[in-house]
C-alpha cells in the first residue's frame, strides 16, 4: 500500500483542498443547486446538513487517530446526503459504503464519486435503500477479508436514533465502533450514568436511568467527543447536536439470559409513576423469583450498568 496514504500531512491538505472546491459547504450554492432542481430538505430523514468546517475538521482528527491504529478500516456511512462527510470518509479509508434512502441525493452521490473528485484509491459503494432493508452480511461484510475494522458513521435522525442503535448492536461483533451525531438532549439520556457518578455534581431530576440507558451501556462503551451547536447545520435544526464514540462491548450473557434481562429491565421502566426499586420486587414476585433483594433497597440508586 502506497505509504503517502498514511501521511497526515498529505491528509490535512487534502481535506483543506476540498474545503475550497467542494460546492456543499455554503448555504448560497446549496439553496441554488436545489432551487435549480425544484427539490427542498425533507426534515423526517434527518436532513440537516453539517457545514461548519471547523466541526468537520473535528470529526476527521478524530478518525484520523483511530487510522493510526486500524489502517486498514472501512466506513459504513449512515445518510450520504450532499457529500459533506462522504467525501472526507473517502480520504480516509479503502472501503467506503454510503447508506442513502432518498434517491435524489443518492444519484448526486453517485454522480460525485463517478467523477472521481478524491484522488486516492477508495472502493465506494452507494447502496441506495433504507438503512433497515440492507443486507449487511452480503451487502457489506461479505465483500470484506476482515471483518473486524468496520467503522459506522452517522448523523442520525433524532425519531429513528434507538432504532438505529439497536441495529448497530446486532452488527458489533462486525464493528470496530461507531461515530454518531444526535441531538444534545438524546444523548444525554444514553450517557446517564457517567453524570450520576460524577459526586461533585447537582442532583438533577432529569437524571434517571432509561431502558434506553441500560441498553447502550449494556452494549457498548461510550465516549463523548464534542458539543455541535445547531448552527453548525443548514438548514438550521431546533437544537444542538453531541458528537460521540460507542464502543462494542463483549456481551456479559448469552442469548437466552439477556434476552430475559432485558425483558425485566422492560418491566421496570413500564410504569413511570412506580420507582424501579419497586418494580423489582413486583417483577420478582410476579416471576416467583426468590432471592435477597436489600442490597438492592438500601442503594438510593441503581449507578451503572453493573448494578442492574
Amino acid at each position: 500500500m502506497d505509504e503517502k496514504y498514511f501521511d497526515e500531512k498529505i491528509f490535512d491538505k487534502k481535506i483543506e483542498e476540498i474545503f475550497k472546491s467542494y460546492p456543499f459547504y455554503s448555504k448560497n450554492r446549496i439553496n441554488t443547486f436545489f432551487n435549480n432542481n425544484d427539490v427542498w430538505f425533507r426534515k423526517s430523514l434527518g436532513q440537516n446538513f453539517l457545514i461548519d468546517k471547523n466541526i468537520i475538521r473535528k470529526i476527521y482528527k478524530t478518525l484520523i487517530e483511530y487510522k493510526k491504529d486500524y489502517k486498514n478500516f472501512k466506513i459504513i456511512e449512515i445518510g450520504g446526503g450532499l457529500g459533506n462527510i462522504s467525501i472526507i470518509l473517502s480520504n480516509l479509508c479503502k472501503n467506503l459504503f454510503i447508506i442513502e434512502i432518498d434517491k435524489f441525493y443518492s444519484s448526486i452521490l453517485k454522480n460525485i464519486f463517478e467523477k472521481n473528485i478524491n484522488s486516492y484509491d477508495c472502493n465506494i459503494k452507494i447502496i441506495d435503500k433504507d438503512l433497515f432493508d440492507v443486507d449487511f452480511e452480503n451487502e457489506i461484510f461479505k465483500s470484506s477479508l476482515t471483518n473486524e475494522n468496520f467503522i459506522i458513521f452517522g448523523a442520525i435522525p433524532y425519531n429513528i436514533s434507538s432504532k438505529i442503535i439497536e441495529l448497530i448492536s446486532k452488527l458489533k461483533n462486525n464493528i470496530l465502533l461507531s461515530f454518531l451525531i444526535v441531538q444534545k438532549e438524546y444523548y444525554e439520556r444514553i450517557d446517564i450514568f457517567n453524570r450520576i457518578s460524577n459526586i461533585n455534581r447537582r442532583k438533577n431530576k432529569e437524571d434517571k436511568p432509561s431502558y434506553l440507558t441500560i441498553f447502550v451501556n449494556y452494549h457498548f462503551e461510550i465516549n463523548k467527543l464534542f458539543h455541535i451547536s445547531k448552527n453548525s447545520f443548514y438548514p438550521i435544526p431546533k437544537v444542538d447536536s453531541t458528537a460521540f464514540i460507542l464502543k462494542p462491548k463483549r456481551s456479559l450473557l448469552n442469548k437466552e439470559d439477556e434476552n430475559k434481562f432485558f425483558e425485566f429491565v422492560s418491566f421496570c421502566f413500564s410504569n413511570k409513576r412506580k420507582l424501579i426499586l419497586n418494580s423489582i420486587k413486583n417483577y420478582l414476585k410476579i416471576n416467583k423469583i426468590d432471592i435477597d433483594i436489600n442490597y438492592i433497597l438500601k442503594r438510593e440508586e441503581l449507578k451503572s450498568i453493573k448494578d442492574w
